[in-house]
């Protein structure tokens, strides 16, 4: 299995996707809030993360990286690197971020970075274009490929 997240400053949206099968299906989408800022947030986070992992079986972890016109984002940085610790302590051994152009070179879209998530039409993910999943799906897809 591959998880696939995104976080922002206060939540994070990850799919779960089935990599064994082809073509790939997702198994779970979910959009979870963190309930406070500071280091009860990061506890949420870890013990989210740990239970994502641990109960789907989750082989390899990617994220969408903060874009750098987008620095700083303090709280999403903790959280990412909350989000990287959980995993890896629950025996995720393969974790990688990607910014959008990243995305694009790893599965092979020839067109700007910023267009890549047309590359979801015709697939079995098109309905989760534009919606809060659309990352999540892209960093699986991928970490699938890379």
């Amino acid at each position: 299995m591959t998880l696939g997240i995104c976080c922002s400053t206060n939540c994070f949206s990850y799919v779960v996707i089935d990599d064994s099968r082809d073509p790939p299906r997702m198994v779970k989408k979910e959009t979870l809030s963190v309930p406070q800022a500071g280091p009860q947030g990061l506890v949420w986070m870890r013990k989210e993360v740990q239970e994502i992992t641990a109960n789907h079986k989750v082989k390899r972890l990617a994220y969408k990286r903060c874009e750098t016109i987008r620095r700083p984002k303090d709280q999403r940085t903790w959280l990412e690197a909350v989000m990287m610790e959980a995993a890896y302590s629950t025996g995720v051994q393969d974790i990688r971020g990607f910014l959008k152009k990243q995305i694009a070179k790893s599965v092979g879209f020839g067109g700007k970075a910023r267009y890549v998530a047309g590359l979801l039409k015709g697939t079995p993910f098109a309905s989760e274009m534009g919606t809060d999943f659309e990352e999540p799906i892209l960093v699986a897809l991928a970490m699938m490929r890379a």
